[in-house]
């Protein structure tokens, strides 16, 4: 029996020093392996997001320069829906999720690490504007199309329900179908999170601008970077890159301003920058890999602008996606 106990304990020991390697492995592969979620309603019914695309990417390449450089290298692999990229994760094929839904069953997986939201998603609704309808309230007795047996139809039903509304739920199988019901007036808005309907009003192309996106946010679906929780480390380094971008909004450093910012004569930003405080070290990381990932990617701003706002063809405002100190959710943690 003491055999036993005794390879037993080695065989755990050796699990616990593999998993706690990713770093390791990511410099020793000279490449960043990164997953991305690019959810397909109508292949899946339990994530209803749409494809973050270079909002995804952009994050990749943030970690990858972390642990590279700034000429890291990044292989991405797609997936249909969550269960399929976190069972990868897990089994050790990809090093790290850019966005997953940080919910219940993903926070309650003992397997699996979450960063802070980085992303801010949730159910809106698409409207034209022509339409006299400028808040969610005004559907009540309304027709909303959605697609059946999603998130969406219960948070529609749930929000409803609570506001006292009257919901009159037209449902659909086929993303295309439930489209031109809208297009056609057949209903007067599309119920959906709001990264899927930013691409919806985008395929309309020239017609996009007469179409918005409500105020109103009728149910929240946070996505996180997610890590395997066997590398407390490797969780450690994607945490912080998160902050990092977050911080270089808050403090007006920006992949333009960069050089000019390292000889601020801020502390914040000359600590951010690794210029007065050991912020390589306790990571593992050079201490300029903070600087290294500004200048390669930019700030948090610099991410979303171009990937999902203004400058982009989804033209999504930022809502909740803003800083604290702006009103919205994001939240830099202290640099100290």
């Amino acid at each position: 029996m003491r055999a036993v106990s005794l390879l037993l304990l080695a065989v755990c020991s050796s699990l616990t020093l593999g998993a706690q390697q990713t770093l390791q492995k990511v410099r020793a592969a000279g490449v960043l392996t990164c997953g991305v979620i690019a959810e397909d309603a109508e292949y899946n019914t339990e994530d209803d997001h749409g494809s973050r695309g270079g909002f995804d990417l952009d994050l990749c390449k943030a970690v990858a320069v972390a642990a590279l450089g700034e000429k890291a290298q990044t292989k991405v692999i797609t997936f249909l829906d969550d269960k399929s990229g976190v069972d990868a994760l897990i089994a050790g094929k990809i090093d790290l999720i850019a966005t997953l839904s940080a919910d219940f069953s993903h926070t309650t997986n003992a397997s699996l690490g979450e960063s802070a939201p980085v992303l801010y998603d949730g159910v809106g609704f698409l409207v034209l504007r022509k339409s006299g309808i400028a808040h969610a309230a005004d559907l009540t007795h309304r027709k909303v199309c959605f697609l059946a047996e999603t998130n969406v139809e219960t948070a529609l039903q749930a929000w409803f329900t609570r506001q006292h509304l009257d919901l009159l739920p037209f449902p659909f199988q086929e993303e295309g179908e439930m489209e031109a019901a809208y297009i056609t007036k057949n209903c007067a808005a599309i119920a959906g999170d709001l990264t899927r309907l930013a691409q919806t009003r985008a395929s309309f192309e020239t017609q996009a601008p007469d179409h918005m996106i409500l105020p109103e946010v009728i149910a929240a679906d946070p996505l996180a970077f997610a890590y395997r929780s066997s590398d407390p480390q490797w969780g450690r380094i994607v945490d912080w890159t998160a902050q990092v971008l977050f911080h270089g909004e808050a403090l007006g450093v920006t992949s333009a301003n960069i050089d000019i910012s390292a000889k601020s004569a801020d502390p914040a930003v000359r600590h951010l920058l690794g210029a007065t405080h050991a912020v390589g070290t306790p990571l593992g990381l050079s201490e300029d890999w903070a600087a290294s990932v500004l200048r390669s990617v930019g700030n948090y701003r610099e991410v979303f602008d171009r990937t999902f706002g203004e400058a982009s063809t989804l033209s999504l405002t930022r809502g909740r996606n803003r800083l604290t100190s702006e009103g919205g959710l994001i939240l830099p943690l202290p640099l100290k």
